[in-house]
């Protein structure tokens, strides 16, 4: 179960928009949210410079704890808040280890270079360097964020791809899901099997070999396409009733067939009324060190909000830090 949520402000509104997920899981899960703000520093040290440093930072605290009592106002009653200094990312993995948190939500946009490069420099940096999970949210300019009393994820989305890594987003979509009562759809995209035929012209003697040549076209296989689906919709099935009878959640399995996997995963979750999408930062054949092409792709192309759980491996770092880690491993086997 989440405990400890971490929100990375920076003073703007759509960094804001981060607390009403925040909210939403804190009162779910009886968690602690914890309001963190990292205060830039002036380079030069002179006393007008010092006095200017020390108004902003009571502001930074008064900051805060604004936010803490807004957060009591609709329900969160245990929040915490600090205002820290240093590099950004840093700062917020230390506030983050400091406080034992088992979960960061953040935007992708803000005042403090959360536009910048794909998911942002802040959230890509900490979905890259923390074991911890992340929410992200991509929002826009000039909404308003607004508290509602009700869960907001009650329909949770998890694609997979047939590698172990994929997994690792079960566990914390198992968490929400159990908390608000939802529903857990298991989702993985297959690719159409082409048909493959000989081409006009090409004899067996002009290549010198008895071997007759087949190249794929750009016509589908309906028959072999259909079978790896039915393959896929077993191994998929199979996980399901394990996770469910770990986890004692709802889950449902759904197929689909494209040929681009990020944008099928948007189109399903935008047609089912899909709350959040759950995954893994590394799916098959992905780097260890850089976000997952499809993680990324979904996030720049949708609204909806993603949970991104990085693999650790086992023994580089604690499992007491890697939320959720028993789950994955038991399905696994």
């Amino acid at each position: 179960m989440f405990k400890t949520l971490l929100v990375p402000l920076d003073h703007s509104p759509m960094a804001e928009q981060a607390l009403v997920p925040a909210a939403s899981i804190a009162r779910s899960c009886n968690a602690r949210v914890d309001i963190v703000l990292v205060h830039q520093q002036p380079v030069l040290a002179n006393l007008r410079r010092s006095n200017r440093n020390d108004e902003q930072l009571q502001q930074a605290h008064r900051y805060t704890q604004d936010i803490a009592n807004r957060l009591a106002k609709h329900g969160v009653t245990n929040c915490t808040h600090a205002v820290v200094t240093g590099k950004v990312e840093d700062a917020i993995c230390a506030r983050a280890d400091a406080i034992a948190a088992d979960l960061i939500v953040m935007t992708s946009h803000g005042e403090t270079g959360f536009t910048r490069a794909r998911l942002g420099s802040v959230a890509y940096s900490l979905v890259r360097k923390s074991a911890l999970p992340v929410m992200v949210l991509r929002v826009a300019d000039g909404i308003k964020p607004a508290i509602r009393p009700e869960p907001l994820f009650r329909r949770i989305l998890v694609p997979l791809d047939g590698s172990p890594h994929s997994l690792y987003a079960l566990g914390g979509a198992a968490q929400l899901a159990r908390s608000t009562k939802g529903t857990i759809v298991l989702l993985r995209v297959v690719e159409p099997v082409p048909l493959f035929s000989q081409p006009i012209g090409l004899t067996t003697g002009a290549l010198g070999s008895g071997v007759q040549p087949f190249l794929p076209t750009n016509i589908q296989d309906i028959l072999a396409t259909e079978r790896q689906c039915s393959k896929v919709r077993n191994e998929l099935t199979d996980v399901a009733n394990r996770l469910a009878a770990k986890e004692l959640v709802s889950v449902q399995v759904e197929v689909v067939v494209a040929t681009h996997v990020a944008s099928a995963i948007i189109d399903y979750a935008s047609a089912a009324g899909i709350d959040l999408i759950a995954m893994s930062t590394h799916g098959r054949g992905a780097s260890l060190f850089l976000l997952g092409s499809v993680a990324d792709s979904i996030l720049r192309a949708s609204n909806i909000p993603l949970l991104l759980m990085k693999p650790v491996k086992t023994g580089v770092q604690s499992v007491a830090r890697v939320p959720f880690s028993e789950t994955q491993h038991a399905l696994v086997g």
